[in-house]
């Protein structure tokens, strides 16, 4: 059992922590999430990897990519 004083270890600090270590933290947590909405996130994938293969995006693309990643987005 911890004592009072002691911060639960998982409990990332930000003072103490170094810029790659909040990178990784922030990747982390990106992952996770994405993860959870990775059904929701499917459709915007889809529409990216079209938009990178386009060689020039037209804006009928990217406002259908737009809506799509609103959606997934909640």
């Amino acid at each position: 059992m911890r004592s009072a004083g002691q911060a639960h270890p998982t409990v990332f600090s930000l003072a103490s922590s170094t810029p790659r270590d909040r990178q990784q933290v922030g990747v982390s947590i990106m992952s996770a999430w994405t993860r959870v909405r990775e059904a929701a996130f499917a459709p915007a994938e889809a529409m990216a990897g079209e938009l990178c293969t386009a060689s020039t995006p037209d804006l009928a693309m990217l406002v259908v990519a737009r809506c799509q990643l609103r959606q997934a987005l909640g």
